[in-house]
């Protein structure tokens, strides 16, 4: 059974564009509506259960929507406060659960394919440790998940989905559904908002509202920071650097060589002197302690020379000669 609620316009012969003629009145909607749901029916898939006809009950509540809040009926406002509350209340409000019960592994199949089981449901295609009778639920809603759970296990009704769907009862749809051809959108929507609130700040803070021809200028700067915002960045634009494995070492002597650092700078901080000699930071404070790595200061910065540098390099190779 499908509780179904609907806002049926009627627009002009060329589309939403178009208004409609005088004689298609709301009266005239009103009248045919029932008409429309008695002549509606579905034929479900061929199955062990048979096929059966859909079709839409008796029960029809047909109102009109006036624009006029004051008039007697039903106004926009009240529909429009009548579609909120749908929109926030959740899926446990109405008697179910608001998580899914199928396995993440085999999606409520309870197979992996043909010959194997699921290893983390053992084949119940439920969630470990879940079980159907055990549920938070009311009783009503029970049976209607295990409906869904019990026909999700038939192959002609794989494509519907209903395992992964079950606590949902097997709607896995969004909650508003229209017309593509409907000249309101969800884009107008979120764009009439942000103009809304935009307006509402600019009156808050006694600023003047704007238009498609104001030009606004901004008058006042603050200082935001420098450098990248994100750490990502700062990798792509600065990669680490490869080892040397071009053809120019050589031997000389039995030992391998390399060409000395070419330096682009005279002197380097100590983060820097790190990445160069592939030391960590107290390794490089204990040799400029020892006196092994030469260094300056400026202020309260220490600084190592690029000569240091060499001269470590070349002092080690002559103590592993």
């Amino acid at each position: 059974m499908v509780h179904f609620h609907a806002i049926i316009r009627l627009d002009g012969a060329d589309g939403p564009d178009q208004s409609p003629p005088d004689w298609a009145d709301h009266h005239l909607l009103a009248r045919a509506v029932p008409v429309a749901a008695r002549s509606v029916k579905l034929l479900s898939p061929a199955s062990e259960l048979g096929r059966w006809t859909l079709a839409w009950g008796e029960q029809l509540d047909i109102r009109p929507i006036l624009l006029d809040p004051c008039a007697e009926g039903l106004s926009e406002r009240a529909v429009a406060g009548y579609i909120a509350k749908y929109a926030t209340k959740g899926a446990e409000a109405s008697g179910t659960i608001d998580h899914r019960l199928s396995c993440s592994a085999c999606r409520g199949r309870g197979r992996m394919s043909l010959m194997a089981a699921c290893g983390l449901c053992h084949g119940t295609g439920l969630k470990p440790g879940l079980h159907l009778e055990a549920l938070p639920v009311s009783e009503h809603a029970r049976r209607m998940i295990r409906t869904c759970w019990d026909l999700g296990a038939r192959p002609e009704y794989r494509a519907l989905r209903l395992r992964p769907w079950a606590h949902m009862l097997g709607f896995r749809g969004h909650f508003s559904s229209k017309s593509r051809a409907y000249s309101l959108t969800l884009g107008d929507l979120r764009t009439a908002r942000a103009r809304h609130r935009s307006d509402q700040a600019r009156q808050q803070h006694g600023l003047p509202p704007l238009d498609d021809a104001t030009t606004l200028v901004l008058g006042h700067w603050r200082f935001a920071g420098i450098g990248y915002t994100r750490r990502s960045d700062h990798r792509r634009a600065h990669p680490p650097a490869r080892p040397d494995r071009s053809p120019d070492r050589r031997r000389a002597g039995g030992v391998m060589t390399a060409p000395a650092l070419i330096h682009s700078r005279r002197l380097y901080r100590v983060c820097e002197a790190m990445r160069l000699l592939s030391l960590s930071r107290s390794v490089i404070y204990e040799l400029i302690r020892s006196g092994r790595l030469r260094s300056v200061t400026q202020g309260r910065t220490r600084l190592i020379p690029a000569s240091a540098i060499d001269d470590y390099i070349a002092l080690l190779e002559r103590e592993a000669s």
